[in-house]
This record gives structure tokens, sequence and C-alpha cells, in this order.
């Protein structure tokens, strides 16, 4: 298991948990007896973040290293990796695990990346009100992101087209 504390847990469709710590790993635990199954590395600081994609084939982790991970669940294999400036506050990906949203502690005050997962490019930046975004969520059908901040105390929907 974990040597500290622990900063993000979510938990798989197939009932695996997956918990996230200040010791920088991802343990993948069975969750109907505590058993842990596999420890994954990646980061070189506090887990902040864990999200699975809506068909559960792919996870994405954030931490304050600065960076987001992309895992493939089948083989629990790194399959892409997205630097920024600052600690990845929150991360979403989209139901087929084909996009990535993610927001630091710094990129513009209150914007939010949009990435392909594949080619681990930057699609777009997104700009909204002010303060940070602690949360991010993609619709369904991956055409809308729900943030909220810090800022304006409000949730605000944007189009991933943007």
């Amino acid at each position: 298991g974990h040597r500290d504390r622990v900063c993000a847990v979510t938990i798989c469709p197939d009932g695996q948990l997956v918990s996230g710590s200040e010791d920088h790993t991802i343990c993948v635990w069975q969750s109907s007896a505590p058993q842990l199954l596999r420890t994954a590395q990646g980061h070189n600081g506090a887990l902040t973040v864990l999200a699975f994609s809506r068909d559960a084939g792919t996870l994405v982790s954030a931490a304050d290293d600065g960076v987001a991970h992309v895992w493939s669940t089948s083989a629990w294999k790194l399959i892409q990796t997205f630097r920024h400036r600052h600690w990845v506050v929150s991360a979403a990906l989209s139901a087929d695990g084909r996009q990535l949203v993610t927001a630091d502690a710094h990129e513009p005050p209150c914007a939010f990346l949009i990435w392909d997962v594949s080619t681990g490019k930057k699609l777009h930046t997104v700009v909204g009100p002010s303060g940070w975004i602690w949360a991010l969520a993609i619709s369904g059908d991956a055409r809308t992101v729900a943030s909220s901040s810090n800022g304006d105390s409000c949730v605000n929907t944007w189009s991933m087209a943007s």
C-alpha cells in the first residue's frame, strides 16, 4: 500500500478502487476484499486527481509535480503525458478516453486546457471567470465541459470546440 497520506481516490465500474498518495504512487485495489493488485509509479509529486473515462479503458492521474498522465487500464501502461507549468488542480477524461481537460494552479486564472490524448497536443485553452478551477467534467457526448472555480461560486459550461 501507500507509505504516506492518500490524496485522491476513484472507483472503476468493475469494482476496483484506485488511490493516489503523497508518496507519488497509484495503488489499484480489489474493493470487495481489500487486496492490493498493483502499484503504478510515474509522478514526482503528491497525487491530486484520479479519474476514469466512462468506458473505464483509461485513467487520468495528476499531481503537484505539474504532470497529468493518461494510463491504459487494461495493462496499466502509461500512454500519454501532459506537462503543465504548475500543479494540476483538476482533470477529466471524455467517455471514450480520447480527450482530456486539465486545469493547473497557474494557467491563466480560471483557464482549462483541452487535449487530444492520442497525439498529446493541446487543442484549446478556455479562459473563464477568476480563480482556480477546482472541478471539471465532460459530457457523455464530449461536446460540453462543466467547471467550477473559487472565483465565482458558480458552475459554468463550455463548448469543447472552443
